[in-house]
């Protein structure tokens, strides 16, 4: 019994009703639990016969009785109160941060600190982690909404359309597509049936209107509209006009003919204040007919900032990195949709369900390339790109940098082929299916042609043996199957994506192994702090250049949203600035730093000159791309050290 004790999880709601029919002594209606929780009668009875079958063996049960209602029977309460704090620690703290977020946003009146322990089954520690964490996620991002704190007590202001904007955040976040909800979702008071509903409106009324969305703002429709219903029904109403708003009738209208129908059926008034953040929402947020827009009609769709925001990054990102997108028609469109869709204060992009270490392993020099746009998203939007907004232009930059490799000349390339010709025949074809935008194969050749001809003129050898095919410097060799196997599709992929890279910084004399060779080290530190050893670091590079505080508070502002340690024992950390020289201060540590899940033992910081800023994309090419192991820097702690394992691979 104890065992399936510990698996029941019930959700906040079916808590919620097993709180409300504890203390009953006489029968409860479904419509009196139904509204006591803003749902209808059919969302309790689903989750009463749910909560029924997950405890059917405890000897708990909610009986029914047609006509009558809903009557608690336990044998025993001490263990229905156990049941009730295992359910508690099943939440995540993301759950715990979303659910005391969602109670200060439909609360009129302040939370006692005291009962949200009690309710949460959590500690006073744990509580106050979780409310440092929810305003720096929430609070100091838009709508910035006031949060008051006053003794045991906290609040919200009672802006009631940030209240709104901010309900639809949370219940937005990680939504499952492959169904209607997410976990967070299914534990409050949304009610389904209601949701079901006014999403069928939409779809009907954007059918007819010919208007697409992207999945996310349906979402945000469905649930910005549910949110509206929910509280209107409750009493509140949004006062204050909003500052943002459109003269885009086309949108005015279908709005308008949603909220008119859902109002027939759902019997419930939506003023027009209420109405005024849907209309800017739907002119931000239609998708835009692809096939009417190119360089000479943006203007006609997109608002002069926007265009103007795109113009300058597309500008900045040739200034800094000598990379040319301004002909590429199709990234520049697609820019211009996301950075419109960001500008739509009402959302935010989708968190993506992946590990972070994942998406920063596979873009690395995307990443780099989409931070440029800080500074013009301060000047243009009022704010700094978030983590998951710079994902978003990271697979943008992807996208240009995969249609500039494609412009680039083709690996000149020959196979060596120990079979017969129908094999290498077969070999060159299969080859090509996979990588003909970026390889040309000029010949099939015997294997035991390798010492009579000269490969000055060739790129890469695809060799069916393991031998050494040439002695020229300028030609790579790779081994693969006759057959051409998987792992030769990655590997052959992997030689392409360096090589591609090599070509962002062709030009760039400066080498990782010289930067560190040249840099002032500080060897087996005892520093535990991953900040306190970049304060350390900056007070050294500080003798070898004339920095200034505004350099460290750039790194420290840029390591609060794209951390530089999204790898294992190694952090470069660095800043392209107006400096004389590009100089590094390096730091090992006597015991390594865990910081973002990952065990840190050597810290470089790095000033780069603006002459040497493709100098990132080599120094992130070579020690992360290339077949550098990075666990033989596990154990080491001296610059000697270091430099011999970096020589092999590097040199």
């Amino acid at each position: 019994m104890e065992a399936t004790m510990h698996n029941i999880l019930l959700s906040l709601r079916q808590r919620k009703i097993l709180q409300s029919l504890k203390y009953k002594t006489e029968y409860v209606t479904g419509k009196e639990l139904a509204n006591e929780l803003n749902v209808s009668s059919r969302t309790i009875r689903n989750d009463i016969n749910e909560i029924n079958n997950l405890l059917k063996e405890s000897g708990i049960v909610i009986e029914s009785k047609r006509s009558v209602g809903y009557l608690l029977r336990t044998e025993n309460s001490a263990e229905l109160a156990h049941i009730l704090k295992i359910n508690a620690s099943f939440l995540s703290r993301d759950d715990r941060i979303r659910y005391i977020l969602y109670r200060l946003c439909v609360e009129e009146d302040p939370i006692n600190l005291y009962d949200l322990e009690d309710e949460m089954f959590i500690s006073s520690t744990t509580l106050d982690i979780d409310i440092q964490t929810l305003k720096k996620n929430y609070i100091l991002e838009y709508p910035f909404i006031k949060f008051y704190k006053k003794k045991n007590f906290i609040s919200l202001e009672s802006d009631e359309l940030k209240r709104r904007i901010i309900l639809n955040q949370i219940f937005t976040e990680n939504w499952d597509y492959n169904s209607t909800g997410n976990a967070f979702y299914n534990y409050q008071d949304l009610d389904n049936d209601i949701l079901v509903l006014i999403m069928s409106e939409i779809k009907i009324y954007l059918n007819e209107y010919n208007v697409r969305l992207e999945d996310l703002s349906m979402v945000e429709l469905g649930l910005g509209i549910s949110i509206a219903y929910f509280r209107i029904q409750n009493g509140f109403y949004i006062t204050k006009t909003s500052s943002h708003t459109t003269n885009d009738k086309f949108s005015i209208h279908l709005i308008d003919d949603i909220l008119d129908s859902l109002e027939n059926k759902l019997d419930v008034k939506f003023p027009q204040n209420d109405r005024i953040p849907f209309y800017y929402f739907m002119a931000s947020s239609k998708l835009l007919n692809a096939k009417l827009l190119n360089f000479r009609t943006v203007k006609d769709y997109f608002d002069h900032e926007i265009i103007e925001m795109c113009d300058e990054y597309i500008q900045k990102i040739k200034d800094v990195f000598h990379l040319d997108f301004s002909s590429d028609e199709d990234f520049y469109i697609t820019t211009l949709q996301l950075f419109r869709s960001i500008k739509v204060p009402f959302r935010r992009p989708n968190k993506l369900i992946t590990q972070e270490y994942s998406l920063r392993t596979q873009y690395l020099i995307e990443f780099e390339i989409a931070y440029l746009i800080q500074p013009l998203a301060l000047k243009y939007l009022g704010s700094y790109f978030n983590y998951s907004e710079i994902t978003y232009l990271t697979f943008c930059i992807s996208g240009a940098l995969s249609y500039y490799n494609r412009t680039l000349p083709k690996i000149n390339t020959v196979i060596l082929c120990h079979h017969n010709l129908s094999v290498a025949w077969n070999l060159k074809h299969t080859v090509l299916e996979n990588f003909s935008d970026f390889i040309d194969i000029h010949e099939l050749l015997p294997v035991y042609t390798k010492d009579m001809r000269e490969f000055n003129d060739i790129d890469l050898i695809l060799s069916t043996v393991n031998k050494n095919m040439t002695t020229s410097v300028s030609c790579k060799s790779l081994q693969i199957s006759p057959f051409f196997t998987e792992r030769d599709r990655h590997n052959l992929r992997h030689y392409i994506h360096s090589t591609r890279i090599e070509h962002l910084y062709n030009n760039t004399n400066l080498s990782l192994y010289d930067l560190l060779d040249n840099a002032s080290w500080i060897e087996s530190s005892n520093c535990s702090d991953f900040f306190d050893a970049l304060k350390l670091l900056y007070n050294e590079l500080t003798k070898e250049l004339p920095l200034d505080v505004s350099f460290l508070a750039s790194i420290m502002q840029r390591e609060s949203i794209l951390t530089f340690a999204h790898h294992p024992h190694v952090s470069f950390v660095y800043q392209i600035g107006d400096y004389e020289k590009t100089s590094a201060c390096a730091m090992t540590l006597d015991h390594r730093i865990k910081y973002h899940d990952n065990k840190i033992r050597i810290i470089v910081l790095v000033a780069i000159a603006k002459n040497d800023s493709n100098f990132i994309f080599k120094m992130l090419n070579e020690l992360f791309n290339s077949d550098f192991n990075l666990n033989d820097l596990k154990f080491l702690k001296t610059k000697k050290e270091i430099l011999n394992a970096l020589k092999t691979y590097i040199l």
